[in-house]
């Protein structure tokens, strides 16, 4: 009895084992599975974000400290504008004579984001929007291209710049655009119109404005703002008595690269200065 005993138990130990052994296998193969299966995803996820961001950008993202002081900024200041000279872009349309170039902030209007207070304080430093856009002007084509660094502190997650501040860049960088088809409905009122002065925009308003994002926008970098005049109406139609013009803008925020980072189209209606004055005579 003493030895079946035994032997059982030695049988009962031995199962036991071999049990405890198989469970041990299938951890193991299941752990293996779960390794490659990180591997796997971390691998694609990583070839993905290379194939768009170049590995010198993150880098840059990571190193390039804002500066406090004056001279560090001025030396920020300096070694943007550098690069952006650097940029092909920038070198084609300065020798292109159908583009007129200017530098200028974008023309906003006091009930975006970027109203006059913040394009003066925060944003206007580094971080934000450090220089002034290099923006170029096709008055035949009635097209602008628009080439405006974007600094970190316009991050909404890490890395990646706020989408209503992408929207901000392209509803005014389309809102210039508008004006070349302006000049050529109205030349009355456009005959005294600057580019570069603020003031010559604030009776455009935006009526409506589309956008679809595309590709996530890396920040501290360079960005490309493409926009075109797609339809204009005087506003001289039968029963419009305001002669009102409307103009409907495309465009298409890229990187330098030409990737399309988000899409959008608005309309853009030019309020006279006379229906003002109408309204408060309505109203006595």
């Amino acid at each position: 009895m003493f030895k079946r005993s035994v032997v059982l138990g030695n049988r009962l130990f031995k199962l036991q084992s071999r049990s405890l052994s198989g469970s041990g296998i299938k951890n193991q193969q299941q752990s293996r599975r779960s390794g490659w299966a990180f591997a796997i995803v971390s691998f694609g996820l990583g070839a993905a974000v290379g194939s768009y961001v170049p590995i010198n950008s993150l880098f840059q993202f990571y190193l390039n400290e804002i500066p406090e002081s004056e001279s560090d900024v001025q030396l920020y200041i300096d070694n943007l504008e550098k690069n952006l000279q650097k940029l092909p872009l920038v070198a084609e349309f300065e020798k292109n004579p159908n583009y007129i170039s200017i530098r200028a902030w974008e023309n906003v209007d006091n009930s975006t984001i970027l109203n006059d207070k913040m394009v003066s304080g925060s944003l206007r430093r580094p971080g934000g929007f450090a220089i002034k856009p290099a923006i170029f002007l096709n008055e035949k084509e009635k097209e602008s291209v628009t080439i405006i660094h974007v600094g970190p502190k316009l991050c909404g997650f890490p890395f990646l710049v706020h989408g209503g501040m992408l929207a901000t860049i392209l509803d005014e960088s389309l809102k210039r655009c508008s004006v070349l088809s302006f000049k050529e409905i109205d030349e009355k009122d456009f005959s005294n119109f600057k580019y570069d002065d603020e003031l010559s925009y604030k009776n455009i308003k935006m009526e409506d404005l589309t956008l679809h994002y595309k590709f996530p926008t890396l920040a501290n970098n360079f960005i490309v703002v493409r926009a075109k005049c797609v339809d204009a109406d005087d506003g001289n139609d039968v029963g419009n008595e305001n002669g009102n013009g409307n103009v409907k803008v495309k465009g298409v925020i890229e990187t330098v690269h030409g990737r399309p980072l988000v899409e959008g189209d608005a309309t853009f209606k030019f309020i006279k200065e006379q229906d003002s004055w109408k309204k408060w005579f309505m109203i006595f």
